[in-house]
């Protein structure tokens, strides 16, 4: 299956074949490997961005596309905090962030990941504290989130009244 969003429903039927009860669930296939998301692949690379330096996306982009999966594993290779064990925590929490982002700052004309709280949640994690000013007085909109052990506060403001809250302040 590739990765994306899913809904599968499960039925439970008595012995007749008649439905007794019904359930939907919703549910996401994470790709693991390069080729997996080679459909997303521009995507893919601008979500990078973030966190890579300029010379690993120039790889990644004049690459064949054979040799991406081994340029894909060698990035997550040397991010890996743990490279003894399979598991990856730092392309997992990277991976959860983004499909946070999503969910949580996204707006009807640009993916959450690609907005200002979303590019600092994805760098920086969930902030220790947010301060929410949804209603103030001949003002916009506005959010400080702070981040105690790194010794930083965003500022974000929501100057069209549309949910996409820029990036005003670092503190």
């Amino acid at each position: 299956m590739d990765g994306g969003e899913y809904d599968a429903t499960i039925y439970l039927r008595n012995k007749r074949g008649g439905i007794i009860s019904k359930v939907k669930v919703a549910f996401t296939i994470v790709p693991t490997s390069f080729s997996m998301l080679r459909y997303h692949f521009k995507e893919l690379i601008r979500q990078l961005r973030l966190i890579a330096k300029e010379s690993e996306i120039d790889d990644f982009e004049n690459a064949d596309s054979s040799a991406r999966d081994s340029i894909w594993d060698a990035f997550w290779r040397q991010r890996d905090p743990t490279p003894s064990t399979e598991y990856n925590e730092y392309k997992e929490e990277f991976l959860k962030r983004i499909r946070y982002a999503d969910i949580h700052f996204g707006t009807p004309y640009k993916h959450g990941w690609e907005t200002d709280r979303g590019k600092v949640y994805i760098l920086y994690g969930k902030p220790d504290e947010i301060e929410r000013h949804p209603f103030e007085l001949g003002s916009p909109a506005y959010e400080i989130w702070y981040y105690y052990s790194q010794g930083v506060a965003f500022v974000f403001v929501d100057e069209d009244g549309d949910g996409d809250y820029k990036l005003k302040e670092t503190r």
